[in-house]
């Protein structure tokens, strides 16, 4: 995940900000996040 930022030319460019991940993790990652965003507002994981 990164942080892109447009060039006056439009161009889009990554910033410096974000992280990178290993592929092996990604699922538990995105299975986290899914129970975090329930957690916060459960109608919006039906």
């Amino acid at each position: 995940m990164r942080v892109w930022h447009s060039t006056e030319t439009g161009e889009f460019n990554p910033g410096r900000a974000g992280v990178s991940l290993r592929p092996e993790p990604v699922g538990q990652v995105m299975q986290a996040l899914r129970l975090a965003a329930q957690a916060v507002d459960p109608k919006e994981m039906r």
